[in-house]
């Protein structure tokens, strides 16, 4: 039992990060498709789907007030 311990822990091997990148270079066009099908996917999801918030507003402004009062009054 101790022999096929030893042999598993011989047969581990350290990842490193560009493992994972040689992966999904391997895989390039996996990837672009499932990209590419997800951002046609959220484009459609966004266009679909009726808005569920809608406002509007209104801006009076009064005779006799000119542009620079109604700005001079606006505090930022």
């Amino acid at each position: 039992m101790p022999e096929t311990a030893d042999r598993h822990l011989e047969e581990v091997r350290e990842i490193r990060l560009s493992d994972y990148f040689w992966i999904l270079f391997r895989n390039k066009w996996s990837v672009l498709v499932i990209f590419l099908l997800s951002v046609f996917a959220a484009f459609l999801i966004t266009d679909l789907t009726p808005p569920v918030f809608q406002s509007e507003t209104t801006i009076r402004v009064l005779d006799g007030q000119s542009a620079s009062s109604l700005l001079s009054q606006l505090t930022i």
